[in-house]
């Protein structure tokens, strides 16, 4: 019996679809345990709870030919960036180098914005509970939709996409990853933020100020200028990281996923 036809969310036309990762595979490597789970954490004021994954989030969304086009740009980033050891995902430092005060990341800043823009909007048209807080309207959700799928990006100023690295105690933060979170800043411009690959990313949909544009991912299309943050300083890790300690020194729960 062959497999449910079903209709491809970017290309549009009808085809076995795959369950496709929202935020790629490898993301998840350094944060699966050693029998290869993913512990998913519900933190409240009071309450806590786990939930146990054999991978990370995914669902029915693409078809095989889809899927390829997206796997092109992940397969850049993750090689790029990390490297193809076996060892898990470290972030190689050899890309990233200080100009005049200035930390600057050697990278296609093409293909890096096409990756980031394709997880914006997976996570937008997914109907995961863990991206409940991405939604795009959907005039954006079709725009970038066609964008992707024609390989033709629309301007930095339309989707402007910052990034952070995330420094550790002794190496940036790859095994994190969090709830994507729609927030605003102080000048009250919306963003969602999203955390994995020891980047934390914030997407924008509505006008930033001039200053932040130089920022942007793909303003220059081989480097991207970059602030590295201290994760102590970012008041989530804090809260969340005391909250998961008081339970492990209590017994409450077995194993960690934010460290």
């Amino acid at each position: 019996m062959s497999k449910k036809q079903e209709i491809c969310r970017l290309c549009q036309k009808t085809a076995k679809l795959a369950k496709s990762h929202i935020i790629p595979e490898y993301f998840y490597s350094e944060i699966y345990k050693k029998n290869h789970k993913l512990f998913q954490e519900f933190v409240g004021e009071e309450t806590f709870k786990y939930r146990k994954h054999q991978k990370g989030f995914k669902e029915k969304l693409l078809c095989f030919d889809c899927e390829q086009l997206l796997s092109g740009y992940e397969s850049y980033v993750k090689n790029h960036l990390y490297g193809s050891s076996s060892k898990g995902l470290q972030f190689d430092t050899t890309n990233l180098n200080e100009v005049n005060g200035v930390q600057l990341l050697k990278i296609d800043t093409i293909k890096f914005r096409f990756l980031l823009l394709s997880i914006l909007w997976r996570a937008s048209i997914s109907s995961l509970q863990f991206f409940e807080s991405v939604k795009l309207s959907d005039e954006h959700e079709e725009i970038l939709r066609k964008a992707i799928l024609t390989k033709s990006l629309p301007a930095v100023n339309l989707f402007p996409c910052i990034a952070y690295l995330i420094k550790g105690e002794n190496t940036f933060s790859t095994d994190v990853i969090t709830q994507p979170q729609r927030t605003s800043l102080p000048t009250g411009n919306s963003l969602f933020n999203f955390v994995f690959g020891g980047f934390s990313i914030n997407f924008f949909w509505t006008p930033l100020p001039f200053l932040f544009e130089l920022l942007f991912i793909g303003n220059f299309p081989k480097e991207l200028i970059l602030t590295i943050k201290d994760a102590k300083s970012i008041r989530m890790f804090n809260e969340t990281n005391a909250k998961l300690n008081m339970l492990k020194k209590n017994g409450e729960y077995p194993e960690v996923l934010l460290n």
